[in-house]
């Protein structure tokens, strides 16, 4: 069901995330429907982007909606956006599931220079970026998602800007 479906209280606008998670901690499965259809091609690049292959991506996903059916109730609006706190959960997943968070290049990847220079970058680097220019998060959401201090995101974002560009520049890229 589209979001804007959602929107019978407010007509003509589509229902925000936070109005989603408030219907999900009413227990509104459209609701949880609604913010699946808004943020699964999301969640799929950036999980692709991080773990480097497809495989399992589906269920981290699924795993991710029902952690957030779960804990909707505690979900605080001051402290994440619903998108970042989402996120989070999903790279958590990720973490979790050692086995699909290998560094791989599919075919498609191959001929992709920037996929094969986030490859070269070290996992908690790439993360850093890919939160940052993918999701639009800042410093202070990701050291939130992550677990680590906005001076540590900081720093993992320098390193992997500087390795990124290196990579990007050497010949053969």
């Amino acid at each position: 069901m589209p979001v804007d479906q959602l929107a019978d209280t407010i007509p003509g606008r589509s229902v925000s995330e936070c109005a989603l998670m408030d219907r999900i901690a009413r227990g509104d499965p459209r609701a949880l429907e609604a913010l699946y259809h808004r943020f699964h091609p999301k969640l799929a690049r950036f999980l692709w982007r991080l773990i480097g292959r497809r495989e399992g991506l589906e269920e981290i996903i699924n795993d991710t909606f029902v952690d957030v059916w779960k804990g909707a109730r505690n979900f605080r609006e001051a402290s994440l956006v619903v998108s970042a706190w989402m996120f989070g959960i999903a790279y958590r997943k990720a973490l979790a599931k050692p086995e699909q968070a290998k560094d791989a290049l599919d075919d498609a990847e191959l001929s992709d220079p920037l996929a094969q220079g986030l490859r070269a970058v070290p996992f908690e680097q790439r993360l850093a970026l890919l939160l940052t220019y993918e999701m639009g998060c800042g410093l202070e959401e990701i050291a939130a998602i992550t677990g680590v201090s906005a001076a540590t995101v900081n720093a993992r974002m320098l390193c992997a800007r500087a390795k990124l560009r290196y990579h990007l520049a050497a010949p053969g890229s």
